[in-house]
C-alpha cells in the first residue's frame, strides 16, 4: 500500500521511512531491543557461508529496492527531486537505510533512526516536502 502509484512519490518515500521507524519501535517494545533489518542481518552474517541464503537475501533486498526505485523515478518525472538516476539513487538509499538500521541495532538505540526521513529527503534533493 505504501508504494501505490496513486500516492505521490515523495509521500510514498516518507511513509516508507515512517513505517521503518514505527516497525523498529514496535519490535523494540516487543523484544526489548532494536532488531534492525532481518535481510541485512541474515545476509551479512551468512553471505560468505551459504550461497543460497546470500542469494535469497539479495533477492529480497532487490525486490524491496525496486519499490523505492519506482517512487524515485516518479519523483524525477514530476521534478520534485534533484537526483537524476533512480537506480543509483535507490541503491544509495538502500545502503543508507541498511547502515542506519545496523547502527540502530548495534547501539540498541532508536534515536539513530529519528532523522531517517529528513536524511532520505536530503539525499534525494527533495524540492518540496510532502505532508
Amino acid at each position: 500500500r505504501i508504494f501505490s502509484p496513486q500516492v505521490p512519490p515523495l509521500v510514498r518515500i516518507q511513509d516508507f521511512c515512517r513505517m521503518i521507524y514505527c516497525v523498529q519501535k514496535e519490535k523494540a517494545g516487543q523484544y526489548g531491543r532494536v532488531c534492525g533489518c532481518p535481510y541485512t542481518s541474515v545476509g551479512s552474517e551468512l553471505a560468505t557461508l551459504d550461497e543460497k541464503i546470500r542469494a535469497k537475501s539479495e533477492h529480497l533486498m532487490d525486490a524491496g529496492r525496486k519499490y523505492i526505485e519506482s517512487a524515485i523515478a516518479d519523483a524525477i518525472r514530476e521534478g520534485s527531486v534533484t537526483v537524476k538516476d533512480p537506480v543509483a539513487a535507490s541503491l544509495t538509499l538502500q545502503s543508507l537505510l541498511c547502515g542506519m538500521l545496523v547502527e540502530a541495532r548495534v547501539r540498541n538505540d532508536l534515536k539513530v533512526l529519528e532523522n531517517l526521513e529528513a536524511t532520505v529527503m536530503s539525499l534525494l534533493g527533495a524540492k518540496k516536502v510532502a505532508t
